[in-house]
């Protein structure tokens, strides 16, 4: 298991998932707790989701903030946040990123909003260099596999949407 990422300020934010986040439907909720009855009986039950292995959201919260503190300071893709609240942005990824290591579905639109910056020519050369920085986060971090493939999985899987391409 991946010990918990090292935070080294406090941010102030709290990691909330975000709106759109598909929260447990029925099924999954009755899994749990048949998952809560077993672990009360001594049965083994399957494991602590990325979200709970990586520490939580203080450690989202510092992954966020020094992830995007690389993006801004990247003069490979920092003209993409130009004029961007870097606030709303760390609130938006901190949302997104809780969501889906907990194992929700993240049921936001990911194409719209970056619509206006695939039109002014962000390519899969943006997305991988903005890959790149993120997984130099989770390393600076301490994050190892297989937790930080499962994580950089989860982004990974955002590429088309992210650039308005249909997926094949």
């Amino acid at each position: 298991m991946t010990p918990p990422l090292a935070t080294t300020r406090a941010v102030g934010r709290l990691a909330r998932p975000a709106a759109v986040c598909n929260r447990a439907s029925r099924s999954v909720a009755k899994a749990r707790l048949g998952d809560n009855l077993k672990a009360r009986a001594g049965v083994s039950v399957k494991e602590a989701t990325l979200y709970e292995q990586v520490g939580g959201a203080a450690s989202v919260e510092a992954a966020v903030s020094l992830f995007y503190e690389k993006v801004y300071a990247d003069e490979r893709v920092a003209k993409w946040f130009d004029g961007v609240s870097k606030e709303g942005q760390l609130a938006k990824m901190e949302g997104f990123l809780t969501c889906v290591l907990k194992g929700h579905v993240f049921d936001g639109d990911l194409t719209q909003p970056h619509a206006r910056l695939v039109v002014d020519g962000m390519s899969d050369y943006d997305f991988d260099v903005i890959a790149e920085l993120f997984i130099a986060t989770l390393e600076d971090l301490g994050v190892q596999d297989p937790v930080k493939g499962g994580i950089v999985g989860l982004v990974a899987s955002t590429r088309a949407a992210v650039l308005g391409k249909t997926e094949v």
